[in-house]
């Protein structure tokens, strides 16, 4: 006789036995330049057609989606897109040049589609301007960003491009507690909807109504679903690959306590921060300038949190360049671009605007003067430089008020925190993934049609 939990086990098992691979089955050839791990990914990745690869940052990114892409027009025809942050296209588009040797055309709208590229890229903010219709498949490169974005924008991807056959998420690996940037993502997919996932895995939280937790007898399952259309991974160990190319040099974390009078008052909540920040920005952006000044022969990246902040340390610094919101895209795109070439030898910026998958190894220096209550904020703004192809020591300042409380200390809380949800997630489908990956490598490598 059966229990409710086998009864429940067997409704799982219809969710997610229900999707299956829609891709490209048999031999193709992949580019050899890519990393042994990264041509596994890649290949796992068209076997499945709709797919999802969570990657630490560095992993190369940038070339894998464009590979997937590459292979996909290959064999079935038609246009493929990439849609990035704007700050990520131009080195987006240098990297699969010099890596796989292909040419991806950056588009503006429509009308600059034409049939000699069948690679095509874009920002974010230009989604309206094209019809799904016109692609074969689709990308959407760094995509946590959208959680930055409003719901209109993430349900237009979902309504509007959910219809394209080949579909790729490609960002960092999401916080395993993050349920519903990882429901964004298969609803996207075609894998299953954010209310079912919702509804087939979680209950909610007793104290928090608002909160979803893990079914207890589900979190087997909900992991081995993910794993089934999902790969995350935090070094190329975890798929059994060597990482000895990926050892990061040490990171050291400063914080500098910028010493206030009585008129400042202690910082607890968020509203009393924003004051605080307002109150000290000037002492800050000093103290933080004299940084850059004394050692004027290095490259340094400053990141702010307020206008006045920007404006401030480009008025203190002579030779920055400050890079804003409210500049064009294309000035934007070459500032960002020229630092990243060791052009510019001190960029100010925000991380909302260069803050998700550019590459700024070419730095080993960086100031936060102005701290954002967003922990993954200053996560991603760390990892522009602290990341693969970074041969130094990275110093990392954070120039706060000595009203604000030990910043550095609770930010290496919250990594931490992090790293442990993140390691979780690897152990529950470190197997799945790495049993899935090969397989898929082993199909490609010895299949012969004949």
């Amino acid at each position: 006789m059966s229990t409710k939990l086998d009864k429940y086990s067997e409704f799982l098992n219809t969710k997610v036995k229900r999707d299956v691979a829609t891709g490209i089955s048999g031999h193709f050839d992949i580019n050899p330049n890519l990393f042994d791990f990264q041509r596994s990914l890649v290949l796992w990745a068209v076997k499945r057609g709709r797919a999802a690869i969570f990657a630490f940052t560095g992993a190369g990114k940038n070339a894998m989606a464009p590979e997937w892409a590459n292979i996909i027009t290959k064999k079935v025809g038609g246009k493929a897109i990439i849609f990035e942050p704007l700050g990520v296209i131009g080195g987006a588009i240098e990297e699969a040049k010099e890596i796989l040797g292909l040419d991806i055309k950056h588009v503006y709208s429509k009308a600059d589609l034409d049939d000699k590229h069948t690679l095509f890229i874009t920002n974010y903010e230009r989604m309206e301007k094209f019809d799904s219709e016109d692609f074969t498949a689709v990308v959407l490169d760094e995509a946590s960003i959208l959680k930055g974005f409003d719901g209109q924008t993430r349900n237009y991807f979902i309504d509007n491009w959910s219809s394209v056959p080949f579909r790729l998420v490609s960002t960092a690996t999401p916080a395993p507690n993050d349920y519903m940037e990882l429901g964004n993502y298969s609803e996207f997919l075609g894998i299953m909807d954010y209310h079912e996932m919702l509804g087939s895995f979680f209950t909610h939280c007793s104290e928090n109504t608002s909160k979803w937790i893990l079914k207890g007898h589900a979190a087997k399952r909900f992991w081995e679903w993910m794993a089934g259309w999902s790969v995350t991974l935090t070094s190329p160990s975890d798929l059994g690959y060597d990482d000895s190319d990926y050892l990061l040099p040490p990171l050291n974390l400063v914080q500098i306590s910028v010493k206030t009078d009585s008129s400042v008052p202690v910082a607890n909540t968020l509203q009393e921060r924003l004051q605080v920040r307002r109150m000290t920005t000037e002492i800050r952006c000093q103290e933080a300038a004299n940084l850059v000044l004394n050692d004027p022969d290095k490259i340094w990246l400053i990141w702010t949190n307020l206008n006045l902040e920007s404006t401030r340390m480009k008025q203190l610094i002579p030779w920055a360049v400050e890079v804003k919101g409210a500049d064009k895209p294309e000035y934007k795109e070459k500032m960002i671009k020229d630092f990243s070439h060791g052009k510019i030898k001190c960029l100010v910026t925000k991380c909302l605007i260069a803050g998700m998958g550019c590459n700024l190894q070419v730095c080993n220096n960086m100031i936060f003067v102005g701290l954002s209550d967003s922990a993954e904020q200053v996560y991603q703004g760390t990892r522009r430089i602290w990341r693969f192809g970074q041969k130094n020591e990275v110093n990392s300042y954070h120039v706060v008020s000595d009203k604000e409380g030990a910043v550095v200390e609770n930010l290496k809380r919250k990594e931490k925190q992090m790293e442990e949800m993140q390691k979780e997630l690897i152990e529950f489908t470190k197997e799945i993934n790495s049993k899935n990956i090969r397989m898929a490598s082993r199909e490609n490598d010895y299949y012969d049609p004949q």
